[in-house]
Order: structure tokens, then C-alpha cells, then sequence
């Protein structure tokens, strides 16, 4: 919350001392060796950030500080090396402006939504950027109990980072699915359970739930987080190598920061998120990263209301070339006399989505345009397919404008939906069918096989709970067959016998609670390889690597 009353006050005194910054600057930047015009626009910035931090508008208080630095960097007679500093600053102002109405419209502060700014600026001056952690409002000390549930052990350490590393492989190649998280929080998870009551345990708890969270909302992982999952990495490798007196070493505050900004951002209503939430007391954020993206367009682009404005606009004029198309194809009037307007209509489209920022688009509009030109010069009435193929057009054009409210979609956002049309399409041929039957067949058994093992262990290892484990498992095996997938196929075979020779007749040695976790893993290792697989259809043999390393654990190794 603001003090809107405080906001009010100072309105117009912050007003317009910034425009007075703001055209001083200016001609700065068009008469450099002007040092008096470079010496009042830092005068100005200071009065500003003096009004802010009295408002206690948090953020940018911050970015007018660095405005500030930055200006101070620049000296008189600056050459063309400083036009990004100055365009920075340039574009801070105005950013400024637009953030201190927002805060009185919406009577709230927002401070991360000025990190880019931020950043760009420290960007300039070569200068590390401030994380978005850096306005989380938390205590880095956990107020967590746990015991662990088994003893440390250096191989299971060696084989939980094993784990950890191939999902961490596939995040940083880019393939943000499911089965690459899954992979990484298992192995915290795990490693967890081994280490609790441990300083480096609320570490793993943390980053654990964070990939939980991340998960659960879909959330986007940008360069930035990828790094903070690569520190807890080489936390991991430490681990490894010095073994259990490194679980006593304080952990980095700002790779821990970073990881609880994740669970707080998410929204997340789950237990896990509450718990790592409460146990170090962040302070509500009021707001999540959906709402963030929104609020962040809201700051940088113009108004809802002006993009809706623009989308009804293009609907419209997509609307009277439609209902022509429509009488062409139907065989009814005179198509050739309808192609004057129609390419005047979808012109005026084209020209809007460029200015937009839709060029892709717009492009392709405007070549279905030249099209009907030319069609329209030769007095050709275009046949029932090359209608169709212009009516595809639209409703690619239209599908397009539905974005408008996310309107940062990028040239290479709009190749990859075209490239996925096209993937969609050989999708649906009889052998692309057939493999998705046994593909959904598989999954299925899997997904039937952990809710066994679930109910095995509730039950306190009732045996009648997987009596038809083994069953279940050999579908699965037959499947993986089918889709050619020999070596998962083998170490399913190797699931079979730990199921048939120990657990269904009894003799099961040692601890049945660390044997079932371990024989998860590798259960858990083959549903994440077919996820793996159906995502980019290529076969991940390092996410088979893991389940081959967890049989073997179980005393079953794959020939």
C-alpha cells in the first residue's frame, strides 16, 4: 500500500520538477559540452529522489538513484560511447512519471516492475543487475524441523546429483518441460530427506518447493533463474566431493533469496508453499507472476483499453472480406467486384498490426493482399482454393489480434506457431496415431503402478495392494517394446524381478521404505523419459541413465 494522501501532495511539485529534468536533458544530449544543462538535470533528479523517499515509494526511489549515478557518469563533451546511458535515463523519466500515476490509480507499489529500468541503467554503466529478489521482504534463517529419514550416504548423494544435473541439462537447453523440473525436484526431495536438520537441508527444501511451484503454475524461467539452479549445482558438487562436513556450511543468502521470490511470486495455495513461506517469514507479495506480466504491459505499452480499441478495429475490417469470401465460395454474386475494398480493407490491417508491432503478420497479410491485386488487374474470379487459402490467411490474422493483450509476441514466437501448425499436421497421420495410443497406454500404466505403490505404503506394505504390480509392469514393458525403446524395456524387466523376487514373495532386506523410494525413482525416471520423449520426440537416454542407477541400487543391474 501508498500513502495516497503523501502521493497527492507532492504531484505536482514531482511532475514537474522531472519535466524540467526531462528538458534539460534533452539539450544535453543535442549541445553535450553544455555542462550547466548536465549539472541542473542532476540538481532536478536530486529533488526527485528526495520526494520519493519521503513518499516511501519503494522502487523508484531506486531508480531515480540510479539515474542519478548514471547521469554522474557522463561527463561534458560525452561522445556517442554514452548514447545508452543518456537513452536510459531518457526513457527512465518517463517511466518514473508513468509509475507515480500508477501508484495512485491502483493506491499500491509495485517496485519490481522497475527492475528492467533499473537494470538497463546499471547495464550501461557495466554493473551487475539487481536481482528481482532484491524487494523481497523475508528472514533468511528457517524456523524448520526435520529429521532425516535415512542416513547420509555418499553414493546417494553422488546418484540425487546425478539426477539433479540431467533435469538441470535439459532447463538450460532450453526444454523447460515438465520432465526436466521433475527430475530436479526428486532429486532435492531425496537429498533432502537424507539431510534434514541440516543448514544446507533448508537450501535443498527451498529450491525443492520452488521447482514444485514452477511447475504447478507453469511458470517461465528466464537466464537469470537458470543461474540460480546452476549455484545450487555447484552446491550439489561441493556436497559430493567433501561429503557430509559440507551440509554444516552456510549457504548463499542471495541464491536462497532468490529461490523463496519464486515460491512467493508463483501464487502458489499448496502446503509446501505455505510452509517454506511461513518458516521464513516473507511478507506477502500481492501479486503473482501472471498478474506481474500484465501489470509490467500496463506500465511499458499503452492501455488495455487503447489495444482492445485497436482489436475491434481489425475485426471489423476482417469482417466485410470474410463475408465476401464467403459469397465467393458459396458460387453467389460477383467475387472479382468485391476484390477493390477487400484489398483497401485488409491494407488498413496490415498498416495497423505493423504499427502494433505485429509486423510478421502483417507481412503476411500483405502478400494475400498483392494477390487479390493482381487477381483484381487481370479480372481473374480465384477459384474455390485459392479462397480458401486467404480465408486460412484470416483466420490467422484474427487468431493474431485475439493476442493483442499480450502484444509482446516476437517474430520468433510467430515462426515457431507456424512451425508447430505444420508438426500438428504430420501429427495426424495413422503412424503419428498409433503411437500416441501406445504411448497413452504406457503412461497410463505407470501412472496405475504409483498409485499401487502409494496405497502399498499406506497400507504398511499390505502385499495385496501390488498384486497386480507385476502385471501392470509388463504392459508397460510390452509398450516400450512396441515404440522401440529396448533399453527402457529392459530396465522395466528389471523393476519385474525386484517386484516378483522381493517385494511380492516377502523378502524385501533392509529398509522397505528406503527400498519403495528407490524403486520410485526408477519408476518415476521412466514416466519422465516418455514425457521426454512425447515433447520432442527423440529419446533422452540420460534420463534412463538415472533409472538404470536406481535398479542397480536395488540389486537388479541392467545387462
Amino acid at each position: 500500500m501508498v500513502n495516497l494522501t503523501s502521493l497527492n501532495i507532492v504531484k505536482i511539485e514531482f511532475l514537474a520538477t522531472i519535466q524540467l529534468a526531462t528538458n534539460q536533458l534533452e539539450q544535453f544530449i543535442s549541445a553535450r559540452e553544455r555542462q550547466d544543462l548536465l549539472q541542473g538535470c542532476l540538481e532536478h533528479l536530486h529533488q526527485i529522489e528526495g520526494v520519493l523517499r519521503i513518499v516511501e515509494l519503494k522502487g523508484a526511489d531506486t531508480l531515480a538513484r540510479e539515474m542519478i549515478e548514471s547521469l554522474q557518469s557522463v561527463p561534458s563533451g560525452a561522445d556517442a560511447s554514452y548514447d545508452d546511458t543518456l537513452g536510459a535515463i531518457s526513457s527512465s523519466a518517463f517511466v518514473l512519471t508513468r509509475y507515480f500515476e500508477y501508484a495512485q490509480q491502483y493506491e499500491r507499489s509495485m517496485p519490481v516492475l522497475l527492475l528492467p529500468f533499473i537494470n538497463e541503467l546499471r547495464s550501461a554503466r557495466k554493473l551487475p543487475p539487481m536481482p528481482e529478489s532484491c524487494f523481497l521482504d523475508c528472514r533468511l534463517a528457517a524456523n524448520r524441523v526435520a529429521t532425516p529419514s535415512a542416513p547420509f550416504s555418499a553414493d546417494g548423494a553422488r546418484r540425487f546429483r546425478h539426477m539433479f544435473q540431467v533435469g538441470l541439462l535439459g532447463l538450460l537447453q532450453g526444454q523447460n518441460a515438465d520432465y526436466s523440473l521433475g527430475l530436479m525436484q526428486r532429486a532435492l526431495e531425496r537429498m533432502d530427506a537424507m539431510v534434514a536438520g541440516s543448514p544446507f537441508s533448508a537450501a535443498l527444501w527451498v529450491t525443492g518447493v520452488a521447482l514444485a511451484v514452477i511447475r504447478e503454475k507453469r511458470m517461465s524461467i528466464p537466464t537469470p533463474r537458470k543461474m540460480l539452479f546452476s549455484a545450487r549445482d555447484r552446491q550439489l558438487k561441493q556436497l559430493v566431493k567433501l561429503g557430509e562436513p559440507y551440509l554444516a556450511e552456510q549457504v548463499d543468502p542471495a541464491v536462497l533469496k532468490g529461490f523463496l521470490y519464486m515460491v512467493a511470486v508463483s501464487g502458489s495455495e499448496s502446503e509446501k508453499a505455505k510452509s517454506v513461506l511461513a518458516a521464513f517469514a516473507v511478507k506477502p507479495l500481492g501479486y503473482t507472476e501472471d498478474e506481474l506480466e500484465v501489470e509490467m504491459e500496463n506500465l511499458r505499452g499503452p492501455g488495455l483499453s487503447t489495444i482492445q480499441s485497436v482489436a475491434d478495429v481489425i475485426r471489423e475490417e476482417l469482417r466485410s472480406s470474410k463475408a465476401a469470401l464467403e459469397v465467393g465460395a458459396g458460387g453467389g454474386g460477383d467475387i472479382v467486384s468485391t476484390y477493390a475494398d477487400m484489398v483497401a480493407s485488409l491494407t488498413r490491417v496490415a498498416d495497423t498490426l505493423s504499427v502494433v508491432g505485429l509486423v510478421s503478420p502483417g507481412q503476411v497479410l500483405r502478400d494475400q493482399v498483392a494477390k487479390i491485386r493482381e487477381w483484381e488487374q487481370q479480372g481473374h474470379a480465384a477459384t474455390p482454393a485459392e479462397l480458401v487459402d486467404v480465408a486460412d490467411t484470416l483466420l490467422y490474422i484474427e487468431s493474431t489480434v485475439s493476442a493483442l493483450q499480450n502484444i509482446n509476441l516476437s517474430h520468433a514466437k510467430l515462426a515457431e506457431t507456424n512451425a508447430l501448425g505444420k508438426e500438428q499436421i504430420i501429427a495426424k497421420s495413422q503412424l503419428a496415431e498409433a503411437e500416441k495410443v501406445v504411448l497413452d497406454e504406457a503412461q497410463a500404466g505407470l501412472a496405475l503402478i504409483k498409485r499401487a505403490m502409494a496405497s502399498y505404503a499406506e497400507s504398511g506394505f499390505d502385499a495385496n495392494h501390488i498384486s497386480n504390480l507385476g502385471k501392470s509392469l509388463n504392459s508397460v514393458r510390452g509398450a516400450l517394446i512396441l515404440l522401440n525403446m529396448p533399453r527402457a524395456a529392459r530396465v522395466t524387466e528389471c523393476c519385474i524381478q525386484f517386484v516378483d523376487t522381493q517385494l511380492m514373495r516377502g523378502e524385501a532386506t533392509g529398509a522397505i521404505q528406503q527400498l519403495m523410494e528407490t524403486f520410485a525413482d526408477a519408476v518415476m525416471s521412466l514416466e519422465y523419459f516418455l514425457e521426454a520423449y512425447i515433447a520432442v520426440h527423440k529419446q533422452d537416454t540420460s534420463i534412463l541413465e538415472i533409472a538404470e542407477e536406481s535398479v542397480k541400487a536395488l540389486g537388479y543391474p541392467v545387462n
